[in-house]
């Protein structure tokens, strides 16, 4: 359960959630006051916790990146010269019979 101080006397006060955004009363000084929507416990996320979470997401893509890379190329050069059915390119064939178009 949130606790709140009292508007009034600064007292520490449970309130739960549900009388979030309703009018209460303080039980040490009786004073009326209005519970804030959003209690305290649901507002704050201290800064270590968002840059863990910064951290945590930078971590989440960079995996995400390299299973990829390694999904979608095999690993070899794309600059190869030999075609997926096994065959030689033009310019390897040519290579390969000692001739050269210069």
């Amino acid at each position: 359960m949130p606790q709140i101080n009292c508007p009034h006397c600064q007292a520490a006060l449970q309130i739960p959630e549900e009388h979030a955004g309703q009018t209460a009363s303080c039980k040490f000084c009786n004073e009326m006051f209005r519970v804030p929507s959003i209690l305290p416990d649901e507002q704050h996320i201290s800064p270590q916790k968002q840059r863990l979470a910064q951290i945590g997401v930078v971590i989440i893509a960079a995996i995400i990146a390299a299973v990829a890379f390694f999904l979608f190329t095999d690993g070899t050069n794309s600059r190869s010269t030999t075609s997926t059915d096994g065959s030689s390119s033009p310019q390897n064939q040519l290579q390969e019979n000692g001739s050269s178009s210069k």
